[in-house]
């Protein structure tokens, strides 16, 4: 009788053997399939925004650029696909605004160039900062404004920054914690993120920085579109 019970136990132990290795095997197809994504080939996406950056005109309206230089040392912490740094000076008003726009393939490459950790390290104290809306092109750009003071021998120096962050699937955020919101998911990885600012001296009324704010980002909108579409490029492959 026990051995009969012992040939019983054996037999079904035989048959459940190879439907545990089926369900495990199953198990580990689904895990991939669901878990990891195949890799993406964003290079023709970023290959893209390079050339839209290079198009981008010097006169916008009233506004004429000049690039200006950028630290080695900013550039290697960056890693920038696109790196716009510009002087922009309104030759009707007189008035004179900066431009920094980066584009980077790896959005954790970011987190240097943001203004809570940027602007401090380069001896400006952050006195305040605030949620601001614009509306742009029929588009409402969720930016936030961060006013500064940088101490001298002399008289302190004011300015204010107006921030955003423009994502590969099209949206636009305020800060790094929309952009961190992303960071678990995988498929926007290869295409990285972007940054805009636009800066001006910390007299100007809210009217004159919204108006400026407004005309500068109008014409850079294309690259910020371009930006956008990385999500567009991957449906296309």
């Amino acid at each position: 009788m026990v051995e009969k019970i012992k040939t019983s136990v054996r037999y079904r132990g035989a048959l459940l053997a190879p439907v545990l290795g089926v369900l495990l095997l199953a198990g580990i197809i689904t895990e991939k399939v669901m878990m990891h994504e195949p890799m993406i080939d964003a290079s023709p996406y970023h290959a893209h925004v390079r050339d839209v950056a290079q198009s981008l005109p010097m006169i916008m309206g009233d506004w004429v650029g000049t690039d200006e230089p950028v630290p080695t040392a900013a550039v290697t912490l960056l890693r920038p696909n696109v790196l716009i740094s510009r002087r922009f000076v309104n030759v009707r008003s007189g008035l004179v605004a900066n431009v920094l726009l980066v584009q980077c393939t790896d959005r954790r490459d970011l987190l240097g160039h943001y203004p809570p950790v940027c602007y401090p390290g380069q001896g400006w104290r952050i006195t305040s900062n605030n949620l601001w809306n614009v509306r742009v092109k029929e588009v409402t750009i969720p930016a936030k404004t961060y006013k500064m003071v940088k101490p001298s021998t002399d008289k302190a120096e004011r300015m204010i920054v107006g921030n955003f962050m423009i994502m590969p699937d099209g949206r636009l955020v305020r800060d790094m914690t929309g952009l961190g919101r992303l960071s678990d998911k995988k498929s926007h990885n290869p295409f990285g993120a972007a940054q805009m600012q636009v800066v001006v001296p910390g007299y100007l009324t809210a009217n004159v920085r919204e108006q400026i704010f407004r005309e500068l980002v109008t014409g850079h909108f294309p690259l910020i579109q371009a930006i956008g579409a990385g999500e567009n490029y991957k449906r296309r492959d």
